[in-house]
């Protein structure tokens, strides 16, 4: 026999877990259910209090829930109703304290009791790798705070077994973090955690530790101050797959579409690097299509540089075209007792061997290595001469001549003291350490000249000061400015020797 369907729960009646209905407009059950309220919500509490003092666990408050459940029928209270808010109040405590209450987070007393904290654990990936050093400290920068606690949770991933505690992954991070007001930050939360303080410098779970940091020296705005970074990043000579890591990087942390990041993207490439990449038709007009042709012509960059590099330490005897290199190995130093005469049929090499004896100070032979070839004193022969030898009687020796005499034109060659000029005075004859002429008696047009001779020659003194100063700082200048390898690269490909600008394309 089916039963009846019960009547649908109107907004008058309480209905219980074991299914009675009790109807609020009447005084006697109203009574009734007050009381089974009151102890209900007596009991939550208590149970909520033993709960967060880490006296009994989850499986005690399930049972003796529903223990008290079953017997709830069953106990009465005659206690006055009491007002109509209370009433609402205890009704609203006991629809929630049905289930049984979640634990409240209490780090002192959890890590006391020994219960496991609640840290953040990487999924088991084997035993720790060794050869793993730390990551670099915190230099205090506000946007250094992010990439160092990503680069120490790359550490505790890589260290799974030996950094599975939270203690022990925020004692790592505090000894870590230098410099001043950061370290006295991290001294109070080292000593916190290892002493087991409760105060604000107390964490015991991983995710609250780097949130905590993030607060004190982390940047305030992260989106707008990425997105600063975003527009202001040029790649300059940095390599293609650097930059645009780190271009993905920014676009990602700041939240912009690529839609957006890619007018940044064409404004921060290098102008050779984009006249490359609109040479080639069609120009890309997406983010990732402009990504591709960029690290295409990269690529064939650096291959075109190696290959440079490798023909030009390459004899060109050795390669030549349609042959490949090939290595010829040196020949073996000789041993103490055997001397190096050249390749095989080397007759020269052969002919000009000599050994120079060596002396010491009193002009007498020096002793020799024991086992090294003694010393050749004799001169090697000259060798024989092929021309043939010059008969007696055919060519007369050369007389000089007496410059004095006047030879068969008539000139005769004046001598020295007739052909100077005084530097002093302009006067022929003589020089200017005899010279006695008187200075009144100098011509001013001579005194010109000399006042012009002499500052020309401070003129081309402080010019040519001025050309070893800059042959001097040419090398440092050459060292501080490295070359453009895509500059380069373009000269050699075609005509575009000035960048494309941003209304080319």
């Amino acid at each position: 026999m089916d039963r009846p369907e019960r009547p649908e729960l109107q907004p008058y009646e309480f209905e219980d877990s074991q299914g009675q209905r009790y109807d609020l407009r009447d005084p006697v059950q109203s009574v009734t259910l007050l009381g089974l309220l009151g102890q209900t919500l007596a009991e939550e509490t208590r149970h909520r209090r033993q709960l967060e003092a880490g006296l009994i666990g989850h499986a005690d408050v399930a049972e003796q829930a529903r223990q008290r459940i079953e017997g709830l029928e069953q106990q009465l209270n005659a206690a006055n109703p009491p007002a109509p808010d209370q009433w609402q109040n205890l009704l609203t405590a006991l629809q929630q304290g049905r289930a049984p209450p979640a634990p409240v987070p209490n780090p002192i007393t959890t890590a006391r009791l020994g219960i496991p904290t609640n840290f953040k654990e990487y999924p088991g990936t084997g035993k720790d790798i060794k050869a793993i050093k730390l990551p670099d400290p915190f230099n205090g920068r506000a946007n250094h705070a992010d990439p160092f606690i990503q680069s120490l949770e790359t550490y505790f991933a890589q260290k799974p077994e030996s950094m599975k505690a939270a203690k022990t992954r925020i004692l790592t991070a505090c000894s870590l973090i230098n410099g001043w007001p950061e370290s006295q930050w991290a001294q109070q939360v080292a000593g916190a955690v290892t002493s087991m303080r409760d105060n604000d410098y107390y964490f015991d779970d991983w995710s609250l530790f780097a949130a905590a940091f993030d607060e004190h020296f982390g940047v305030p705005e992260k989106k707008q101050n990425y997105f600063v970074q975003l527009t202001q990043l040029q790649q300059g000579k940095m390599p293609w797959p650097s930059f645009q890591a780190e271009f993905d990087r920014l676009t990602r942390e700041s939240g912009t579409q690529q839609a957006q990041a890619f007018m940044y993207l064409k404004a921060a490439t290098n102008p050779y690097l984009k006249a490359l990449i609109c040479r080639q038709l069609p120009i890309p007009t997406t983010y990732l299509d402009w990504c591709t042709r960029a690290n295409s012509h990269y690529q064939n960059i650096m291959s075109e540089r190696q290959m440079k590099t490798f023909n030009q330490g390459t004899s060109r005897d050795n390669l030549t075209r349609g042959q490949s290199f090939q290595y010829t190995p040196r020949r073996a130093a000789p041993q103490n007792d055997q001397v190096y005469y050249g390749e095989p049929m080397d007759i020269s090499a052969v002919q000009s061997t000599h050994i120079k004896p060596t002396f010491n100070r009193k002009g007498r032979p020096a002793p020799q290595k024991v086992g090294a070839p003694g010393p050749s004193y004799s001169r090697p022969q000259r060798p024989q001469q092929t021309s043939k030898p010059r008969e007696k009687g055919q060519f007369k020796p050369s007389q000089g001549k007496d410059s004095s005499k006047p030879g068969k034109t008539g000139y005769q060659r004046p001598d020295s003291a007739s052909r100077s000029v005084c530097y002093r005075c302009g006067q022929p004859g003589h020089f200017k350490n005899a010279c006695t002429t008187p200075l009144a008696q100098i011509s001013e047009h001579h005194i010109a000249q000399l006042v012009e001779r002499f500052e020309a020659a401070e003129v081309g003194d402080g010019e040519a000061q001025e050309e070893d100063q800059e042959e001097e700082e040419a090398p440092i200048s050459q060292v501080d400015e490295e070359e453009d390898p895509y500059s380069t690269y373009l000269a050699e490909e075609g005509p575009f020797d000035t960048p494309v600008e941003e209304q080319d394309f």
